[in-house]
């Protein structure tokens, strides 16, 4: 299989997905599984409590951190910067355009369904709607682009690996960092990842379909 139908293969699988989610959540059907999964990550009768000591919820903060629009923002940037010293416009071009995608999409769905966030004590302040997660959005989109790149790079298996093990991680814990803290659902999270998935395979695509006919 060639990696445009790859491409084409897991991006008709995440929308797939986002759809499954998103009719899920207009018929209500699930709100029980959303609760039941945030219900781990709490203690108390009124789930007021989150488990785990001080430490652990400072470390959730910091974690979900590296999927705030700041931090997000400022490696976005700096890679910009790097391709265009580089005169790597190709990658310049999908980098912003991967960026961008994420971005629309995230808040573009967000305001459409305009779901309420989660009634619970949370651990950090939020202020758009709650589906799909922003912060699991951007970082899949930029750490799926990074690890696309890294690929293209090196012909080096263990360093392709190292860096699809290292962009997994931060996503998946990012994402689950706003779960422990309250602020997202489940479903928001693997609808996130599913669109910064999207995100970056098609800017890929795109820009490197107009590098080549550039070329």
């Amino acid at each position: 299989m060639s990696r445009r139908s790859a491409s084409v293969v897991i991006c008709a699988v995440a929308a797939a997905c986002i759809a499954t989610l998103a009719w899920g959540l207009v018929q209500g059907r699930i709100q029980a599984f959303d609760q039941a999964v945030l219900g781990v990550f709490r203690t108390g009768v009124d789930q007021a409590g989150v488990i785990g000591p001080p430490w652990v919820q400072e470390l959730g903060r910091d974690i979900t951190a590296v999927g705030s629009l700041a931090i997000l923002g400022f490696i976005a940037a700096t890679m910009l910067g790097y391709f265009l010293i580089a005169g790597r416009r190709r990658d310049a071009i999908r980098h912003c355009l991967t960026l961008v995608v994420s971005v629309v999409g995230a808040f573009g769905l967000k305001q459409i369904f305009n779901r309420p966030r989660p009634d619970l004590p949370a651990l950090a302040r939020v202020f758009t709607p709650s589906f799909p997660s922003g912060h699991a959005t951007i970082s899949a989109a930029l750490f799926v682009s990074i690890t696309i790149l890294v690929a293209e790079g090196s012909a080096n298996r263990a360093i392709k690996a190292y860096a699809i093990a290292v962009s997994v991680f931060a996503i998946v814990a990012v994402g689950i960092s706003r779960i422990y803290l309250g602020v997202h659902y489940p479903s928001d999270v693997v609808s996130g990842w599913c669109v910064g998935v999207i995100a970056a395979l098609v800017s890929n695509e795109v820009a490197g379909g107009r590098a080549a006919d550039e070329h």
